[in-house]
């Protein structure tokens, strides 16, 4: 099942291994005739020479293409023209006894421009084709950025003064491209930006000299590979029609605390400006606050610290600030890039000039483990029954790990009878008192079970997961 969660660009990623001589993966997808077919392969692990074979079969079981593809060959084929509807048929099998761990994309494109290979240069730039939308001159292309010091350029043609460029990325399902937009003259002088920061994934620019314009797309902190695929949005519209809200965090600041562990507070500082020249209007909106390990918000890897809401309107050129402090996830240490998105939820109408709500820590901070204690539960033992068929189970709780943890933890003790399914016994018995690093205590419980039948008994250590 291909995602078409962007109109015109359908995608989809496989991943396998092959384990020996006879082993033979299929995989299927559905397209139309017309769509044109991008497809990418990578053999994480292997040297460049490694190849595996790749064969496609179209719904009448006609060949496609028959492809030995290794690691290097990312964009080496232009799409291709796929001429019936229904379903074809992937076989990936070995090359020559090469058995590898593979990954693959297939993305169809459904009346979407695709960028032209080779475009690392302003003088190669792929062509965008505009047309109206809305009253508006508007271009889409999609592309792919396969390495780090790949450079896309695309050719928005000749613009006249007065007008302003709007450039805004969108990430298909799965990629993990951090996409940065710039804009270049013919001559290659950057443009600069308004309303905007250099360095994310959208661009808004006055022109006020008529001349040819080439946007850029590259990757952010070794966002590029396989799924580093992107759809480029160019908008083109006089600058005097412009008249949209635009909220941006035009300020937030590094985590600077020395010797964080996981589940410390770190303080969260950030300034929301609506830089556009129209109010909100009445809605508010909500903050949200992530950390990942990377500097791209969105690829799946984020851990949210806070939802924090804003209620009512921002004038044009009018600010708030936010000053809180956040905890740290438990249990998950490493390091760490700090971001905010405002307008998450995209409560406020920006227009064209949505691609630019999120702010990214310049720097990376670095979290360590916390010290854990590790309650368990050791020899578990029951009694013989008393004349009056009172039994009492007898274990030690122990505490494994290099944190101590206080009285009053509880130990949950359950006693069932599997053979009628009834529950004799659920309570949380309390810790009479505190365990150090290896110290144990020893706890019992007395039960009446008279009912024959086979009972199970089971007793959990930090029953309330407080530890």
């Amino acid at each position: 099942m291909l995602d078409n969660t962007i109109p015109g660009y359908l995608t989809g990623n496989g991943r396998g291994v092959l384990v020996s001589s006879e082993d033979v993966e299929y995989w299927k997808f559905s397209a139309n005739a017309g769509d044109r077919l991008v497809f990418e392969t990578h053999l994480p692990f292997e040297p460049p020479s490694y190849l595996l074979n790749y064969y496609l079969t179209d719904p009448d079981g006609g060949v496609v293409f028959e492809r030995n593809i290794g690691t290097d060959n990312l964009e080496q084929f232009a799409p291709l023209t796929l001429t019936k509807t229904g379903n074809y048929l992937l076989r990936i099998d070995d090359y020559y006894g090469v058995r590898s761990e593979h990954r693959f994309r297939v993305s169809l494109l459904r009346g979407m421009a695709y960028e032209t290979e080779n475009n690392d240069t302003i003088g190669t730039a792929s062509p965008m084709t505009f047309a109206p939308i809305n009253g508006i001159n508007t271009a889409t292309t999609a592309g792919f950025v396969s390495t780090a010091s790949e450079l896309d350029y695309l050719d928005l043609g000749t613009i006249a003064s007065g007008n302003t460029v709007i450039l805004t990325a969108r990430r298909p399902s799965g990629s993990i491209l951090g996409p940065i937009i710039s804009l270049y003259s013919e001559s290659g002088i950057l443009q600069p930006e308004i309303n905007g920061a250099p360095g994310d994934d959208s661009a808004q620019i006055q022109i006020s000299t008529s001349g040819h314009y080439i946007a850029l797309m590259r990757a952010n902190f070794g966002t590029h590979g396989l799924n580093g695929d992107y759809v480029l949005d160019a908008r083109i519209l006089p600058t005097s029609s412009i008249n949209f809200p635009n909220i941006r965090v035009t300020r937030l600041d590094d985590v600077s605390t020395p010797s964080l562990v996981t589940g410390d507070s770190i303080p969260v500082s950030y300034d929301v400006k609506n830089v556009g020249n129209l109010s909100t209007g009445g809605a508010g909106w909500v903050d949200r606050v992530v950390i990942s390990p990377n500097a791209v918000y969105g690829d799946g890897d984020d851990l949210q610290l806070a939802l924090i809401p804003h209620n009512g309107a921002l004038a044009a050129g009018q600010s708030y600030t936010v000053n809180q402090s956040l905890a740290l996830p438990q249990g998950m240490p490493g390091t760490f890039y700090l971001m905010v998105k405002t307008d998450s939820g995209n409560a406020v109408d920006e227009t064209l000039l949505e691609g630019d709500n999120v702010t990214v820590t310049a720097n990376p901070f670095t979290v360590g483990l916390r010290d854990y204690p590790d309650l368990v539960i050791e020899n578990v033992a029951v009694g013989a029954p008393d004349v009056s068929g009172n039994y009492t189970v007898n274990w030690n709780l122990a505490n494994r790990g290099p944190a101590a943890v206080p009285a009053g933890q509880f130990t949950r003790v359950q006693v069932v009878n599997a053979t009628s399914g009834q529950e004799i016994v659920n309570l949380d018995l309390a810790a009479s008192s505190g365990l150090a690093l290896n110290q144990t205590l020893a706890q019992s419980h007395t039960f009446h079970a008279v009912t024959p039948g086979f009972y199970q008994v089971t007793v959990s250590a930090d029953a309330t997961n407080a530890y």
